[in-house]
């Protein structure tokens, strides 16, 4: 333990060497505070490096973070970054380093937390050879009814529930007509079933009953990058070469981040796809326009995502809330092709969806199904408020509405409809009201379906920060900049009305 705590420096001139089988006891002391940790390690050797703190009583620090292995000249080692691998939010590390040699380990925290944790290496031996046999041929399909892609990165702390997720999809009995592709990526530290590969494979989805192993054809290539457009364009242009269909599907499976965009690769830096980077990867495809793009991952359901991808779907299906780790009901849903003898419409797949995960969980949440074809109707509604807002000066009133509304885990998302339902009820012009009311209509046309139960959800949220977001720009949304909703931002930032 360090006899007294300093602020170790974060790069190659850190004094601090840690050994094997030690620990070592310091503190981030402020946000984005990294501290590095000079180490020997063996050519060949499995070690396992750990980060704790609160969650195991080994600190003070909330949720620590291994940010990444640096070689002798300072430079990051892909795939070596790890967070809440550990108990709780604590981090652990699997490292074979292909050299006898010096490392450095930085150690720091998750977002802005700070406080103490303790460090330790332990040397788990030399490495047994690669007996991975996962691979193997996927067949091109005859021309089909439908083609859903599933988009699966499990290169995180969602790992195992991808495997689980998968392995529902074996277990429904589809028609001939109708067929998955999958693209999955894993992460070498959070589940070691299947064969405990890392990398990233693409396959076509086969029927079995086992629950507990994937059986599927699939073909290995190698470690890519899930936050990649170029990774996604890629897997849609195979997945209509393998597999070519009058319907198409797409599912992105993973960490959602509303606005921030979606699919958090670990092993790439935690790269992930931006809100544009997700339009511009369908755009660049063969086939830029789905019958349904569906997100099981968190807060998606916010008006940015859905006009960045009105032009690319009939229908989007979407959560303003966060998703449980479990995800869909893929079983559930999928059956609706097994159950009925007739070709399924977009509208109704769409709609088991929501349907099959409001029915997996006990307790309420929230799945709608969205007509994009009425986005013009609401965004030229909220184009009049934004200019009403600024006419009337009616900007507190929205504040005070806001405050009233439904929010979701996030608490800058609130709920749209319920935004303007309360806004109704504070001082406002006849014309306001009217403008108002355009936007609620709009809301009840574009949300054909809304599953789950969770009051005051009504299937469209709003990204609402009371404070400045410097990375919440019209350069990251299509929709902040068509929409004349910056001015009211910074409006709101600029005076400090809250």
């Amino acid at each position: 333990m360090l006899k007294k705590y300093f602020d170790i420096p974060g790069d190659i001139s850190t004094p601090i060497t840690i050994n094997i089988d030690q620990s070592i006891r310091s503190l981030i002391d402020y946000p984005k505070d990294v501290d590095w940790f000079r180490v020997y390690l063996e050519e060949g050797h499995e070690y396992k490096i750990t980060l704790q703190g609160l969650s195991s009583f080994s600190g003070t620090l909330r949720d620590p973070y291994i940010k990444g292995i640096y070689d002798q000249n300072g430079e990051r080692i892909p795939s070596t970054s790890n967070d809440d691998g550990g108990i709780g939010l604590d981090s652990k590390l699997i490292f074979t380093p292909s050299y006898s040699g010096t490392y450095y380990i930085s150690a720091g925290a998750f977002l802005n937390a700070t406080g103490s944790y303790t460090l330790t290496v332990q040397d788990l031996g030399p490495t047994e050879p690669d007996q991975d046999s996962t691979s193997s041929e996927v067949t091109p399909q005859s021309p089909g009814d439908w083609t859903i892609m599933l988009y699966m990165n499990g290169d995180n702390n969602l790992e195992k529930y991808a495997l689980s997720d998968l392995n529902e999809m074996e277990s429904v009995n589809l028609p001939d007509d109708v067929h998955i592709t999958f693209l999955l990526d894993r992460s070498p530290y959070y589940s070691t079933n299947d064969g405990d590969w890392a990398d990233t494979k693409r396959g076509l989805v086969s029927h079995d009953e086992d629950r507990s192993h994937i059986s599927s054809p699939m073909e290995s290539l190698g470690e890519l990058d899930l936050g990649d457009p170029e990774t996604l364009t890629s897997f849609i242009n195979w997945s209509v070469e393998i597999a070519p269909a009058q319907h198409y599907a797409l599912v992105i499976w993973d960490h959602g981040g509303g606005v921030d965009g979606v699919s958090w690769d670990f092993s790439s830096d935690d790269d992930n796809l931006t809100l544009n980077e997700l339009d511009s990867a369908i755009e660049g495809a063969e086939l830029t326009h789905f019958d349904i793009i569906g997100f099981d991952a968190c807060l998606m359901g916010v008006i940015d995502t859905i006009y960045e991808l009105s032009d690319n779907a009939n229908y989007l299906i979407t959560s303003e809330e966060t998703i449980p780790a479990p995800g869909w009901d893929y079983d559930g849903w999928l059956s609706i092709f097994s159950s009925s003898d007739d070709n399924i419409s977009a509208y109704e797949l769409a709609v088991a969806a929501a349907d099959s995960y409001d029915e997996s969980y006990r307790y309420p949440v929230t799945l709608s199904v969205i007509d994009t074809s009425f986005i013009e109707e609401l965004n030229t509604a909220m184009q009049s408020l934004s200019c009403n807002l600024q006419s009337e000066n009616a900007y507190t009133s929205l504040i005070n509405a806001a405050m009233e509304s439904k929010h979701f885990s996030d608490k800058n998302y609130v709920d749209l409809y319920n935004l303007m339902e309360n806004f109704l009820n504070e001082d406002i012009s006849p014309s306001m009201a009217e403008n108002i009311g355009e936007i609620m209509n709009a809301i009840n046309d574009l949300v054909v379906y809304n599953a789950g139960g969770m009051a005051d959800s009504n299937g469209i949220s709003l990204y609402f920060p009371l404070k400045s977001d410097n990375y919440y720009t019209e350069d990251t949304s299509l929709w902040l900049s068509e929409s004349g909703w910056m001015e009211v931002y910074n409006h709101i930032w600029e005076t400090e009305l809250v």
